[in-house]
């Protein structure tokens, strides 16, 4: 987990996909795995597999704001405006102080 999430932070997407990828084939519902992998492909443009992590994440911690809030930047990416919306009032429901949210909205 740890060197997919150190390797999204260099912007070395293509490890942080793999690393994240590793993980999840020993640990197929690591939360933080799930997130990482997600925002990953969302940087590549991979939007359908982005919201299909995000979603696999949520389903693994519901009550996670930042869960919601990368949901709803892979939703604004794609376009998907009013989805968005939708999705980063639940993240600001679960964590009203979630700065990602407040400056995304």
């Amino acid at each position: 987990v740890l060197l997919g999430a150190v390797h999204y932070q260099l912007h070395d997407l293509d490890l942080s996909i793999y690393y994240s990828e590793l993980c999840l084939r020993i640990h197929p519902n690591c939360f933080e795995a799930l997130s990482n992998f997600g925002n990953a492909l969302c940087q590549i443009e991979r939007y359908t597999d982005a919201i299909a992590a995000h979603r696999r994440a949520i389903r693994e911690s519901s009550r996670s704001g930042s869960a919601y809030n990368n949901l709803a930047v892979t939703y604004m990416c794609t376009g998907e405006i009013e989805e968005a919306i939708k999705t980063y009032n639940v993240a600001l429901f679960l964590d009203t102080s979630c700065s990602q949210v407040l400056s995304n909205l």
